[in-house]
């Protein structure tokens, strides 16, 4: 999925999947935090009013099927609700479920020690994903990092007191000290303190279910690629896909697998680099169509290489769990810029990759970048066609 969105009055162009994930990067005056990028989620209900507000609605939802939650909803559903009231206030206004993913992104740029899952189960499985994505597409793509985003970099002394003061327009070390002992207080259990911001607002917290390992804290993967300095002194970021460890195991909590399904996620990133390249996306800020083209565009072109026979070769029983993670991550945020499209329209966008592949008069023969967009744009009108009774 890939989202173009104003931080520091830069343009920062990045990719999410999940949850029905959108990346954001703004500025929130009303809670003093500068900066978040990670993940909108847009069929739950906590957030759901945050991210349509003040947004004109695109297209008529009336038009689709697009309604119940599908099981990776739930479980996410179930995870923020397992987390007590005041914790929950804390990690929100304080934006603590986006440090993990945006200190990833902003302050490490080492991709030599990185490990993908919270033991590093997915890392042997994943490499190999990335490399096969590597050599599969006619982009260059040898400056991409592959990085593991992980809830336990929140208890990084030297990661989070540098990123702090990005994230909340450089406050005193005495601010800082208040903002760190206040997540991690949040997420171990013990006194939370925000008197600062919120006179007397001090209570004992139970902590996050799981702490630092709480899937929410790390749910998220994306994609990013940008030439210019993010924030003055930053330099130049390297591009980037960075995977979530939260995300791996939601998947595999809903029954996706742990290896089609991550491997899944991370094509559907890599392919956002190959937009990127060959400049796939439509000028101006997000609209929802906008986001929508381009994120099913990313579902189908990893199908494409998921069941090609030079890429990841993934045969009926194998593609049915690529398809089940296209289902579950549809989203029914249809006047959200960063809409990804319905349950249904990412399932047909996955189906569209394999008949691309199967369709193909010589197996092993890759289409071009340039031609899968073309194929792409043409059929489009196809996968997003009303599909409501």
């Amino acid at each position: 999925m890939k989202i173009r969105s104003s931080l520091l009055n830069y343009v920062l162009i990045t990719c999410l999947i999940f949850l029905s994930a959108t990346a954001t990067a703004d500025f929130d005056t009303n809670s003093g935090i500068a900066y978040r990028l990670s993940v909108d989620r847009a069929t739950n209900t906590v957030w759901r009013d945050a991210l349509e507000r003040g947004i004109a609605r695109a297209i008529n939802p009336d038009d689709y099927i697009c309604s119940a939650p599908t099981d990776f909803d739930l479980w996410v559903n179930q995870q923020f609700f397992q987390i007590e009231d005041l914790t929950a206030i804390t990690l929100q206004e304080l934006g603590i479920f986006y440090w993990a993913g945006d200190a990833k992104l902003l302050l490490d740029h080492d991709a030599s020690d990185e490990y993908i899952g919270a033991d590093g189960e997915y890392t042997q499985r994943q490499n190999k994903t990335f490399k096969d994505n590597r050599r599969f597409w006619d982009i260059y793509s040898d400056d991409i990092l592959l990085m593991g985003m992980h809830g336990a970099e929140i208890a990084d002394d030297d990661l989070m007191y540098a990123f702090l003061p990005i994230a909340f327009g450089n406050p005193p070390l005495f601010v800082q000290d208040i903002l760190l002992s206040a997540a991690r207080s949040a997420i171990e259990g013990g006194v939370v303190d925000l008197s600062l911001f919120v006179p007397g607002f001090i209570f004992e917290s139970p902590g996050i279910p799981g702490g630092y390992n709480n899937p929410l804290l790390s749910l998220n993967a994306f994609a990013f690629s940008f030439d210019q300095e993010i924030f003055p002194g930053s330099g130049i970021i390297p591009d980037k896909i960075v995977m979530g460890e939260g995300l791996i195991d939601a998947l595999v909590a809903v029954g996706v697998g742990a290896k089609e399904g991550p491997d899944y996620i991370l094509s559907h990133e890599f392919a956002h680099h190959v937009q990127f390249e060959i400049n796939a996306f439509e000028p101006g800020p997000p609209e929802p169509e906008k986001t929508r083209r381009t994120e099913l565009m990313a579902d189908g072109f990893a199908a494409y290489y998921s069941s090609h026979a030079r890429g990841n070769t993934f045969q009926a029983s194998r593609f049915t769990e690529v398809m089940t993670s296209a289902y579950e991550v549809g989203d029914c945020a249809f006047s959200n810029p960063n809409h990804h499209g319905t349950q249904l329209q990412r399932l047909n966008a996955s189906i569209w990759g394999k008949l691309v592949s199967d369709g193909a008069p010589n197996q092993g023969h890759i289409y071009s970048s340039n031609a899968m967009l073309q194929m792409f744009d043409d059929d489009l009108p196809i996968l997003v066609a009303p599909d409501a009774p």
